[in-house]
């Protein structure tokens, strides 16, 4: 079978795996301007979509909101997955380039991408975590299947923190 061929039939097998492939096959991901909930999608769909368990991603931004790390923190189950503030921030305490706000992102295997009522609570605790530790965090996705998401601070549901458009950056220059 030619490498064309094994292709064909892995993406016969798995519908999402074409943008998957596209995903990835874009620009690379670290010092990425991040400044809207879609270009966050574009860069954390990759780690999570498509998935049959839950997996719970994150992005570090610097101070001009580039990306300094993405990873995948946790994998649960189809139906939930565990992570926790401390998890989080410990992660963005020790990267080795200085992140100052995250992102959150995480899958639904089922492809719906309504936020549950666990997503909403978790993401409140951990923006609150993230506000006292004045490390905020701007975002948590919901992702369903390909093209269906929810940005939990366009929904409101993430207020306590600074936004895409008002993070504090002090040189306009970067």
């Amino acid at each position: 079978m030619t490498e064309r061929q094994r292709l064909l039939t892995l993406m016969k097998d798995d519908p999402t795996l074409l943008s998957r492939l596209l995903f990835v096959a874009d620009a690379p991901v670290l010092g990425r301007v991040i400044d809207s909930p879609q270009r966050a999608y574009s860069v954390l769909a990759p780690l999570v979509l498509g998935q049959d368990r839950e997996h719970f991603a994150i992005c570090g931004l610097d101070r001009w909101r580039r990306v300094v790390a993405t990873e995948v923190l946790t994998v649960g189950n189809e139906d939930f997955c565990i992570v926790c503030p401390k998890q989080i921030f410990r992660w963005a305490l020790t990267q080795k380039r200085a992140v100052s706000a995250v992102i959150l992102a995480h899958n639904h295997p089922s492809g719906e991408a309504t936020p549950s009522t666990q997503d909403i609570e978790v993401t409140r605790i951990v923006a609150e975590a993230g506000r006292v530790l004045r490390l905020p965090v701007l975002d948590h996705l919901v992702i369903g299947a390909a093209d269906r998401w929810v940005s939990m601070a366009n929904e409101g549901y993430v207020t306590n923190t600074t936004t895409y458009a008002t993070m504090w950056v002090s040189d306009k220059g970067h």
